[in-house]
């Protein structure tokens, strides 16, 4: 089950997203177990990760996110082109490296 973002916390995600690099990119496999792996061990170093589906890749950015969202229990911030952003809560973080404050 994934999680659901309130629209300023979404706001909020996605201008921080802007300045982020592509942690992973997903090619001509598509959305395999080792590409699972690599954005889960991404996400366990920040809480907001940014995901390319290359123009090789057989699905859409749209389910890529969706599927991810669902296996990482993380949310969809947004998809922009072929460009995803995810968010996932990581209390280990300290508090300046988070990027929404917990609730």
């Amino acid at each position: 089950m994934s999680m659901e973002l309130t629209a300023e916390a979404r706001k909020r995600l996605r201008s921080l997203g802007r300045t982020l690099s592509p942690a992973v990119q997903v090619g001509k496999s598509g959305l395999t177990e080792a590409v699972v792996r690599q954005v889960a061990r991404a996400m366990a170093g920040r809480d907001l990760v940014k995901i390319k589906a290359l123009d090789t890749c057989p699905d859409g950015v749209e389910d890529v996110a969706a599927r991810l969202a669902v296996d990482l229990d993380a949310a969809v911030v947004a998809t922009t082109g072929r460009t995803a952003l995810l968010y996932r809560p990581n209390p280990d973080l300290p508090p300046e490296k988070r990027s929404l404050p917990p609730t």
